[in-house]
């Protein structure tokens, strides 16, 4: 698995996470209370490196992570492992999780605590602040000429297909255009 992919997966997991085989001495931000880190239960093969703009923080720094109920995305999780559980360095932790039945949102902060570490992502000038967005596009293939693998041609555009210019609302987005299609009124 690549190291890209780890941190990228993680961060969607749980916002901002990765794996680590050993605990770098961790950085508590002033508003967050110290907490105790369960020590990891199995380790990958190799240490993964951490990218220069990506910093150690105690779970608490997650907004929420007291507070959620992590419970109910743990069959996320475990739908996740299904997938992952074929990738040699996620294999211990999926087959850790399979094993599991969690019953309470304290189970399931656990396990993630003792097999996880939560960084923060920092500016190239070492700030925290900034904005961070992730979105899914498609990709749709068509064709004007009927094959095989595309029988039937795309000729025009939908005639409910709804385009709008952004731009007389928001002239940041002049190239930008919204798309939809009209169903019922």
């Amino acid at each position: 698995m690549t190291n890209l992919f780890r941190v990228k997966f993680v961060a969607v997991l749980l916002l901002l996470g990765g794996c680590a085989t050993e605990r770098p001495p961790v950085v508590s931000p002033a508003v967050c209370p110290p907490v105790v880190m369960p020590p990891p239960v199995s380790t990958p093969s190799e240490p993964v490196p951490v990218a220069p703009n990506l910093q150690l923080v105690e779970w608490n720094a997650l907004p929420g992570w007291r507070d959620d109920k992590v419970l109910a995305a743990w069959d996320s999780w475990l739908q996740s492992c299904s997938a992952l559980k074929a990738k040699p360095d996620w294999q211990s932790v999926c087959a850790a999780a399979l094993t599991l039945k969690p019953t309470s949102d304290e189970e399931v902060r656990a396990f993630f605590q003792a097999r996880f570490n939560v960084y923060q992502s920092l500016q190239a000038d070492g700030s925290a602040d900034g904005l961070m967005t992730g979105y899914y596009e498609p990709l749709l293939f068509g064709s004007r000429t009927p094959s095989a693998a595309l029988p039937i041609p795309l000729y025009t555009a939908p005639r409910n297909l709804l385009t709008m210019v952004l731009y007389s609302v928001y002239p940041a987005l002049k190239s930008l255009r919204l798309r939809g299609r009209l169903v019922g009124n």
